[in-house]
């Protein structure tokens, strides 16, 4: 009895351990798809990279998406009181164009974004956070207020609420991003400004391979400067770990039906064997129609939910196409020079600019892998409690009789 309660206990706290790690998978995924957009960024590698002038020639000659680049540089602000923040409040300048808020997922607070016409103009217009605002000026309310970067003024034009998240606080660098048209940046340093970063949209009619496709065109070797990373793909290879598990549970449910239509078929022919002998089929079939009935209804309706399960259960696996090879997918060599490949240029730190959506992406992957090895163990131990339950109401009926 004792041993009884232990596995009770055992399967209930496998159980709750399951379900809460599979919401948190959920809650996870649901805050990926919401706080990441559906973007291609192309990441410069090293310190050469596209002028804005030539994204602008690339807005131009390619119309049919919409594009947006920026370029990050550290800088210090102070109010117009001159005051500024503490020391550990770091800030980046982000010269970008009026299509960036578009493109990026960021909630406003009061002001209004980037324009077209300030972009044209080159007006010292400025976006900052709701944390800046406040070591700033004590207050939301900072619309119309001046700040000083580097010894130019700026006047504050809109506030964003910025991200406290946990997984997007580990993905940052710290530093508070606050925006400038890059034509406002002084006349003196526009020679030597490049895009860190440009992107465009993706979906299903623009995807990544139509993007590059038409990039090359335009851009020719320049494209060979930036890395390409695209949002939609790497967001769908971290739901995929949730698709893992409901095949591996979809799987299991289907050998367990499998088993159980094995003891209705074997039921079914044992009907038929034990009165061949004395009766032709035609009599079989009309003297055990009801039996026969309810042993076919009850096969046919496995039959139906090992189908249903089946097509529920089945994904496609997605795998980043630059660790698949073009022909031979056995080719082991192209999997161990691509990895690396990969792993040098990390270390060299030439996979491409890196910013806190494609860390956030990573983190989640990672958390999302760590999740599905804890189901799946979670899974297991349920079942074998499960077991083990059953083991002993069997043993205890034996022993009745």
């Amino acid at each position: 009895m004792k041993q009884k309660k232990i596995i009770k206990l055992n399967l209930t706290i496998s159980v709750v351990g399951f379900i809460t790690l599979l919401l948190v998978s959920l809650y996870l995924d649901i805050n990926l798809n919401k706080s990441i957009p559906n973007i291609i960024e192309y990441k410069k590698i090293d310190s050469t990279g596209l002028s804005f002038t030539k994204l602008n020639e690339l807005k131009d000659k390619y119309k049919e998406a919409n594009f947006t680049g920026y370029s990050e540089a550290i800088c210090k602000v102070r109010n117009k009181f001159d005051i500024t923040p503490k020391k550990a409040e770091k800030t980046k300048l982000v010269l970008t164009d009026e299509n960036f808020f578009t493109l990026y997922n960021y909630k406003f607070i009061s002001g209004g974004k980037i324009d077209y016409l300030s972009v044209e103009k080159g007006d010292k217009i400025i976006v900052i956070s709701d944390v800046l605002a406040v070591k700033l000026y004590k207050t939301l309310k900072v619309v119309g207020n001046e700040i000083e970067i580097d010894n130019a003024t700026y006047k504050i034009i809109g506030v964003y609420k910025q991200d406290k998240s946990f997984i997007f606080n580990m993905s940052d660098d710290g530093y508070d991003r606050i925006f400038v048209p890059y034509t406002s940046y002084i006349a003196d340093n526009m020679g030597k400004l490049t895009v860190d970063v440009f992107a465009t949209n993706e979906s299903r009619q623009n995807t990544s391979a139509k993007i590059r496709n038409k990039l090359v065109n335009i851009l020719g070797g320049a494209l060979s400067q930036y890395n390409s990373y695209s949002y939609i793909l790497n967001k769908n290879i971290n739901f995929q770990y949730l698709r893992i598990l409901c095949f591996l549970i979809g799987l299991w449910l289907i050998v367990e039906l499998i088993r159980i239509l094995k003891k209705y078929v074997k039921s079914l022919a044992l009907i038929f064997k034990e009165n061949s002998k004395k009766y032709y089929v035609k009599d079989i079939i009309s003297s055990n129609k009801i039996q026969l009935l309810t042993i076919l209804s009850k096969i046919s309706l496995i039959l139906v939910c090992i189908i249903v399960i089946f097509m529920l259960a089945k994904f496609t696996v997605i795998i980043d196409p630059n660790y698949l090879p073009s022909d031979n997918v056995f080719d082991l060599k192209f999997y161990k020079d691509t990895i690396v490949k990969y792993a040098q240029l990390t270390n060299a730190n030439e996979v491409g600019y890196s910013n806190v959506y494609n860390r956030y992406v990573t983190n989640i992957n990672s958390a999302e892998r760590s999740l599905l090895i804890g189901e799946i163990i979670f899974f297991a131990i349920a079942l074998i409690n499960i077991k083990g339950l059953r083991s002993m109401s069997t043993s205890e009926l034996k022993g009745l009789e």
